[in-house]
């Protein structure tokens, strides 16, 4: 963790304490973030996208499937080939400020937090994962300080889906999932949504998860 998340982590603890004392929820303590950013497919293709819908989850898409043990994440596998590129495609309101962090996981990928800093302190939003990939670190902003997505569409060239990894694998997919980290709010995801009806296959311009106030 480096010092400029601390500082921000640290800052969130303490409006979340002051929240708890005042009676009111740590994870609305910042009165809510005024605006909304839509997570678009990451696969650099520009033909509609199938997704693994072994898991069975349910209708009207079984694509859909949680198995991160970090936190309370919901995930699609696209079926996209080994050397496949992959981006951060974005399309928001408001600019919105993110960080990027190698996963915390045997698996190979980036972890993507957005932050609301509009009340004078960092509140993570939530977070998006993109594993079974090789991050182009050389094309990612350092962290700190990040970056300031701006508003209206934007694409971030990410990696490359890789071969093989050092986690249980099926063979080369992208994994993109979206939530919260147990130890923030528990998991809550009420700043996060997900689009139970993206169809299979998927346009690459389909939004996936989308973050809110």
């Amino acid at each position: 963790m480096t010092p400029y998340t601390i500082r921000r982590s640290l800052l969130a603890v303490i409006v979340g304490g002051l929240a708890i004392l005042s009676g009111t929820s740590a994870a609305l303590a910042h009165g809510g973030w005024p605006g909304w950013t839509d997570i678009l497919l990451g696969p650099e293709v520009g033909w509609d996208i199938p997704c693994n819908d072994d898991w069975n989850h349910f209708p009207p898409n079984p694509c859909w499937h949680s198995d991160e043990s970090e936190g309370n994440y919901w995930a699609i596998d696209w079926l996209v080939g080994a050397g496949t590129g992959v981006r951060l495609h974005t399309n928001s309101n408001v600019a919105v400020w993110v960080d990027y962090f190698r996963a915390n996981s045997p698996c190979q990928g980036l972890q993507i937090p957005f932050w609301d800093e509009a009340g004078g302190a960092w509140i993570k939003l939530a977070e998006i994962h993109y594993l079974h990939m090789d991050p182009d670190w050389g094309n990612l902003p350092p962290t700190p300080p990040g970056e300031l997505l701006p508003a209206g569409e934007f694409s971030r060239h990410l990696g490359t889906v890789v071969s093989w990894d050092n986690c249980p694998f099926t063979g080369p997919h992208l994994h993109q999932s979206g939530g919260q980290d147990w130890e923030q709010y528990g998991g809550d995801r009420h700043h996060i949504s997900d689009n139970d009806w993206i169809p299979n296959p998927a346009n690459p311009n389909e939004w996936q998860h989308n973050i809110h106030g």
